[in-house]
């Protein structure tokens, strides 16, 4: 279904994809509890990271070292989210995603096109 969404994004004419569709600008603070609750709501995550810890952790780990792993990773991700937040935030950056959008929706829908493909016909 995302690859359907990609590609059919990538046929929008630049005027509707120069033209969002709130232009009205989020506050921080909301903009950033969006952000959290989306994150904060996704099991994959959950998943991944728990079955991770899972299978990384040393059985005998204490419950204060599994509680410095799971804020280190914490401080990761959100220091991962600021930085691409603040890069996607400069202007400069902004009107060369723009140029490209057409180009990225295009090799992104191919490439999960590709990759469903592949897992369809391997089972």
């Amino acid at each position: 279904m995302a690859a359907a969404r990609a590609l059919w994004a990538s046929r929008r004419t630049e005027r509707a994809m120069v033209e969002p569709v709130d232009a009205t600008p989020a506050s921080a603070g909301k903009a950033w509890r969006t952000g959290f609750l989306t994150n904060i709501g996704n099991p994959k995550a959950a998943v991944f990271f728990g079955s991770l810890f899972g299978a990384l952790l040393p059985t005998d780990t204490t419950p204060w070292g599994r509680v410095a792993v799971v804020v280190v990773m914490v401080l990761v991700a959100a220091s991962w989210f600021a930085l691409v937040a603040t890069l996607f935030g400069l202007p400069r950056v902004v009107e060369v995603y723009r140029r490209g959008r057409r180009w990225v929706d295009r090799v992104t829908g191919i490439a999960f096109v590709a990759l469903g493909s592949r897992l369809a016909l391997d089972r």
